[in-house]
């Protein structure tokens, strides 16, 4: 008799092999007598008839489980919060030989075929490998075949995240996180916060009166506001085009509103950060200015003419602040000192200031 060629089955009282090919799932050895003598063992397949040796049998692909002996293809996929990294027996894979957690070390290649998902990654059916829990939401379990659910408001999850509030997510001041953060937004330009854990926009404080507040996630404001503007609350830069100091008063730098000139000044120019004395000759009254622009805090845009009876030198506040003294007179205006008043003449008397 001759001995059944690889890829072959001979049955007892064969006379030929030509009709009895290897079936697939098996492979046949030289002198095999049966079809099913060699069959591919559990966590392989082989789809093909007429293998002749064990190399015809394929590693059940990763993602997928091959239970049982002779299969032509894989079992199924891999069940829901279990990963298959290949050559799986089962589709729930159990640790065998020197076997260890993948989230904890690292296992030399080949030394195990999958296992369950751990917190922090999650394993949709058919999976190769625990994916990483998504971005804005938490694995806090093992077996997840989705995440648990999303990320806590006040706080973000970057991924991989095992609970809802993670000790190192916390949002940052100049930030919020609403529920289902993956990266902390931020506190838009004009606005800033100095708080951890905000959960909406609304926690985000319009920029303090004074200052600016450029860019955007500010924690504090960067800067006061320019010498020559006023900053209501809420702006982004240091010089609002819209917020240039008017006449009639001064804007030192952190000003929050413009501050009229005093009495015995003015200042008739905008974007001014002081106010000028009022020139020898005329007088600067706030209270007049403030009834004439009827705004309590306006303050004088022109000097008004020293009125006849009166001198007024540099700085003079009121028309009647400095009166020509008893003995004189003067029925001119603009007069800027004493001196210039006029002595009482003859047939006359000037018996008061």
């Amino acid at each position: 008799c001759t001995t059944c060629p690889p890829g072959f089955y001979c049955l007892q009282v064969s006379v030929s092999y030509v009709d009895t090919v290897c079936p697939a799932g098996h492979y046949c050895l030289l002198g095999t007598k049966s079809p099913y003598q060699f069959p591919c063992p559990p966590g392989s397949f082989n789809s093909y008839n007429g293998s002749s040796s064990s190399a015809a049998c394929l590693d059940c692909p990763a993602g997928q489980y091959c239970d049982g002996q002779g299969l032509e293809n894989p079992a199924g996929d891999c069940s829901p919060g279990w990963y298959c990294t290949g050559q799986s027996s089962s589709p729930k894979p159990q640790p065998i030989v020197d076997y260890c957690n993948a989230s904890h070390c690292s296992c030399p290649a080949g030394n195990y075929t999958g296992g369950k998902c751990w917190p922090g990654t999650f394993c949709p059916i058919g999976s190769s490998y625990p994916m990483s829990c998504t971005p804005g939401r938490y694995c806090g379990d093992y077996e997840l075949s989705s995440p648990s659910g999303l990320c806590l408001e006040g706080y973000f999850c970057s991924g991989g995240n095992k609970v809802a509030n993670p000790g190192n997510g916390q949002c940052p001041p100049g930030h919020y996180c609403e529920n289902g953060t993956a990266v902390p937004s931020p506190c838009p330009t004009g606005h800033f916060s100095p708080d951890y854990q905000n959960t909406d926009i609304s926690l985000c404080q319009l920029c303090t009166p004074g200052s600016y507040c450029s860019g955007v996630g500010n924690p504090q404001p960067p800067g006061v506001c320019d010498a020559g503007y006023y900053c209501p609350g809420g702006q982004n830069v240091s010089a609002p085009i819209d917020y240039r100091c008017p006449r009639g008063h001064f804007c030192p730098p952190n000003s929050s509103v413009p501050l009229g000139c005093p009495s015995g000044t003015y200042q008739d120019e905008m974007g001014r950060w002081t106010c000028d004395d009022c020139p020898a000759g005329k007088y600067c009254d706030a209270f007049e200015a403030a009834i004439l622009y009827s705004d309590s805090g306006h303050g004088v845009i022109m000097p008004a003419d020293c009125p006849a009876g009166s001198y007024c030198p540099y700085g003079t506040q009121t028309a009647t602040q400095y009166l020509c003294p008893v003995g004189t007179f003067s029925n001119k205006t603009g007069l800027t000192h004493e001196r210039e008043c006029t002595n009482c003449t003859g047939g006359h008397f000037c018996g008061s200031q």
